[in-house]
């Protein structure tokens, strides 16, 4: 459980910078695109090539199988994909939320504090 504490919660924020300066200088494990035609997609391992925004794509694709009765049959796959920079609407990078890890920290630490002033024998704040 304090993993999920130390985790924290993170969120989507945009950038200001130009998408080849932020992927060249914070080198983030994974970005999030919204192209000029709306189109979003997040990003793993991101760099830059040329005028594009290079990365691979994992994907999982199913399809029916007649050979297995009609059931779906699902394959893990890597396509390269590119991304001119001028298609590029937008960029995302994950951040840690503070208010929102706070938050989460805030209410196990209350319970826990809640039962630790609690008297068993009837007297505290547990008293009926």
């Amino acid at each position: 459980m304090l993993v999920v504490f130390l985790a924290g919660c993170t969120t989507w924020r945009p950038t200001t910078l130009s998408p080849a300066q932020v992927i060249e200088d914070e080198q983030p494990s994974s970005v999030r695109v919204t192209q000029t035609d709306g189109t979003s997609l997040v990003l793993s391992n991101p760099s830059i090539a040329s005028d594009s925004i290079v990365s691979v794509v994992e994907e999982r694709v199913c399809q029916t199988s007649v050979v297995a009765g009609g059931r779906f049959n699902c394959v893990d796959a890597q396509a390269r994909m590119s991304i001119a920079v001028v298609e590029v609407a937008s960029l995302e990078l994950r951040r840690v939320s503070l208010g929102r890890t706070l938050l989460i920290a805030a209410v196990p630490l209350a319970v826990l504090l809640w039962f630790a002033t609690c008297d068993y024998e009837g007297y505290g704040l547990c008293a009926s």
